[in-house]
């Protein structure tokens, strides 16, 4: 038995092959395409894309463990740990920031631009990293 699909992140050895994880690697492709193309708001795309966490997780459980095998879509594990779940943390921030504009002025502080920019530069390293995984699949 072979364990080249443990470096195999963006699936050429699952090429055309129906898996149980199809599904969700195609939702979970679609998404980021319309997250690319702007095609679908941040809060819609965080609450849609929750649900493909949910069911990967679901589908890489078995008997209470994680398994990865040659079936397992592996950078979909990787997007959302590393990658996900940051972006999805700074769009909290980023959204209490603005509840904090609107209706507590008095909590900004004088480095209000250094956070905005923060925020804007961590929002472009996802839509960068979005990006490269649309490149890495078509590979």
């Amino acid at each position: 038995m072979s364990f080249d699909y443990i470096s195999d992140i963006y699936g050429k050895f699952r090429k055309n092959k129906v898996t149980r994880f199809s599904n969700v690697e195609a939702k979970a492709i679609g998404l980021i395409k319309s997250f690319v193309d702007g095609t679908i708001d941040n809060k819609s795309f965080i609450e849609q894309f929750m649900e493909v966490r949910e069911e990967y997780v679901k589908l890489s459980t078995i008997n209470g463990e994680h398994v990865i095998d040659q079936d397992t879509p592996l950078w979909i594990g990787r997007f959302l740990g590393f990658k996900f779940m940051k972006w999805y943390k700074v769009q909290q921030i980023k959204q209490q920031f603005e509840d904090d504009l609107v209706h507590h002025p008095e909590r900004i502080t004088d480095d209000i631009h250094e956070v905005q920019n923060k925020i804007k530069e961590l929002e472009e390293e996802f839509l960068d990293v979005c990006k490269t995984v649309l490149r890495e699949l078509e590979k």
